[in-house]
């Protein structure tokens, strides 16, 4: 089978880790696949934050619950009343994904990147998981600054990562559509 393939396939959302902290040097392998992402015009617009300090992501997962029980959007009001609730899965580290405002196509961009520091976790043993419920604190710019997320940047992407605790399971995957013009 291809290797790329193969790493594309091991690829898992984890949900459970091990408290083992990440070691920076990970990291930096994770960030150096990140920068390696297409970008639109090449503008490579990308900002990354790096929180790995487990009483801030503690903090912080506390605080998007409040927007989300803020938000009135129903199906968020009642995954925030859940106490047991860690929208980081108290993960080691959290990787949050910005891009300079003016970038010609940020989210594409920043997903890419997202998409390569996925894969290079994969390859590396670890697990990680893109975190859509962060949205919720990150919309609000207020909140960028106490992150050292820069004024001119907007937070595209947020994603845990770390030492996946237990093993995961293949989810299934739907059949595809194609259609072949030749």
């Amino acid at each position: 089978m291809d290797k790329v393939l193969e790493i594309i396939e091991q690829r898992r959302s984890v949900r459970k880790y091990s408290p083992q902290p990440l070691e920076r040097e990970k990291i930096e392998l994770l960030l150096a696949a990140a920068v390696q992402a297409p970008s639109g015009h090449n503008a490579q617009p990308w900002h990354f934050t790096v929180i790995s300090n487990v009483a801030l992501l503690d903090s912080l997962a506390g605080e998007c619950k409040k927007y989300m029980a803020a938000s009135g959007i129903d199906w968020a009001v009642k995954m925030a009343a859940l106490e047991q609730l860690h929208i980081f899965y108290h993960a080691p580290a959290v990787i949050i994904v910005s891009a300079v405002a003016d970038a010609p196509t940020p989210e594409e961009d920043t997903a890419a990147a997202t998409q390569n520091i996925m894969l290079q976790a994969a390859s590396m043993g670890l697990g990680s998981c893109w975190i859509g419920l962060a949205w919720f604190y990150f919309k609000d710019k207020a909140n960028y600054a106490q992150w050292g997320i820069p004024e001119n940047c907007t937070v595209q992407q947020i994603m845990t990562v770390g030492y996946p605790q237990g093993a995961s399971t293949k989810p299934l995957r739907k059949p595809f559509s194609v259609n072949w013009v030749n």
